[in-house]
């Protein structure tokens, strides 16, 4: 099985040293929640701020779907 990681993911290279670690951190969760990881794989991130859901991640993913990341573990 062939996973992306995080620092092959467009937009990775840009994100500050402590968000570059919540994308990792973020993404070895996510892979470990699949029975087939490699279906999910990201495509894009970046650091975003609205009002309705102040600061995150934006993670685009490969199947078309994408995540609000606040941390490792919380996403929706």
């Amino acid at each position: 099985m062939n996973l992306t990681a995080a620092e092959q993911v467009k937009g990775f290279n840009k994100l500050s040293e402590a968000h570059k670690q919540i994308f990792k951190d973020f993404l070895k969760n996510w892979y470990g929640r699949w029975d087939h990881p490699e279906n999910h794989q990201p495509l894009r991130v970046g650091f975003k701020r609205d009002k309705s859901a102040g600061a995150y991640l934006r993670v685009d993913m490969s199947d078309g779907d994408w995540y609000h990341v606040k941390s490792a573990i919380t996403f929706f």
